[in-house]
């Protein structure tokens, strides 16, 4: 078993020195930067992966690349968000990142937890 420690990339204020000095070997994260639905790039990929790799760690599972909402209700520009998704993946691919780890909450879920913009609130 490895120590991983989630890390929310150069703006956490958990540096990666911190985190190595824990004693975690390997880095959960994401392109917190680019989770808006736009794809992730190999460029931006290697930077991050490189970052880590800096320190002394290993990037071990890339979590959450965004879902945008567009893609749950199949509405508006669904599909270019699904082929960022798509691009995102292949990212990690050629980074030689071998997890992801992927949230997906449910539109129930947010209904339960979420005010609605007539001031209405489920809670």
């Amino acid at each position: 078993m490895r120590q991983t420690w989630r890390w929310f990339g150069p703006d956490d204020p958990v540096t990666l020195a911190h985190v190595r000095q824990a004693g975690a070997v390997g880095i959960v994260s994401a392109l917190h930067h680019m989770n808006r639905g736009q794809a992730w790039t190999d460029d931006e990929m290697m930077k991050r992966k490189a970052m880590i790799e800096g320190a002394g760690l290993t990037w071990d599972v890339v979590e959450s690349i965004a879902v945008p909402e567009a893609i749950k209700t199949r509405t508006g520009d669904f599909r270019q968000k699904i082929d960022n998704h798509k691009q995102s993946l292949r990212a990690v691919d050629a980074c030689k990142c071998t997890a992801v780890s992927q949230r997906r909450t449910t539109l129930r879920a947010k209904r339960r937890c979420w005010s609605w913009p007539n001031g209405v609130s489920s809670r």
